[in-house]
């Protein structure tokens, strides 16, 4: 083997190890960043590239807050219309229930379209768990009781991606322990009717990432239980 040849080979094994290197780097920090991107409300799909993962957190960690919202804002406005397509298809027996609140959402009806896709939220976790999402188990710090069921599931992806429903989080917390959130939208005060002003676009763009994760867990969780 020549000279050039060995550089050659010398340059591509650096390069693998920098590429395997970043890789673990990602899987290592990537649930810590969903985690956090959920304490402020939001939720990305289920296969996003973990560097935007990474991007997101470090607006979080660098306070900036409104480039974070603002860019996730205009990510799910763009997508509301397909991931409401997405969400019919996977859940026909909801389909006309999607199919108001996306009227609704186009229609700017925020105060209508929150609380029906929270309601959601809870259905399509009964229909694939048989438990639904915001009942809490009191003996796992009050974290949902569906995640005993998915915690069977053995995929590194899935397991990643799982991260924040794993923890407690502003969108499923108790009343009394939301002062600690950064943001303070809650399906509580949402549907007892504490909160009156909840029914704005970044609110609800944050409710559809939410069940749209939601939705992705539990088909996957559906492909699994599938295969045993």
């Amino acid at each position: 083997m020549g000279p050039f040849a060995k550089l050659q080979e010398h340059g591509v094994a650096r390069a693998t190890q920098q590429f395997t290197e970043r890789l673990f780097e990602l899987l290592k920090n990537t649930p810590g960043d969903l985690v956090l991107l959920a304490k402020y409300g939001w939720y990305l799909d289920f296969g996003s590239d973990l560097r935007l993962a990474e991007y997101l957190a470090s607006l979080i960690e660098d306070d900036k807050i409104e480039k974070l919202d603002q860019y996730l804002i205009n990510r799910f406005r763009e997508d509301t219309n397909k991931i409401f397509k997405k969400l019919k298809t996977r859940h026909p027996s909801r389909e006309a229930i999607f199919a108001q609140v996306e009227q609704a959402q186009n229609n700017k009806q925020y105060f209508v379209s929150i609380p029906a896709l929270l309601a959601q939220a809870d259905g399509i976790c009964l229909d694939y768990t048989k438990k639904k999402f915001f009942k809490k188990i009191k003996k796992q710090d009050y974290l949902p009781e569906m995640t005993t069921e998915l915690s069977e599931i053995s995929s590194t992806a899935l397991s990643i991606f799982m991260a924040p429903i794993k923890e407690q989080s502003p969108i499923g917390a108790h009343e009394e322990g939301l002062k600690q959130y950064p943001v303070k939208f809650n399906r509580h005060v949402v549907m007892h009717g504490i909160d009156t002003e909840y029914g704005t676009e970044a609110n609800s763009l944050r409710c559809l990432s939410f069940v749209k994760y939601l939705s992705d867990i539990l088909i996957h969780f559906e492909k699994k239980e599938s295969q045993k």
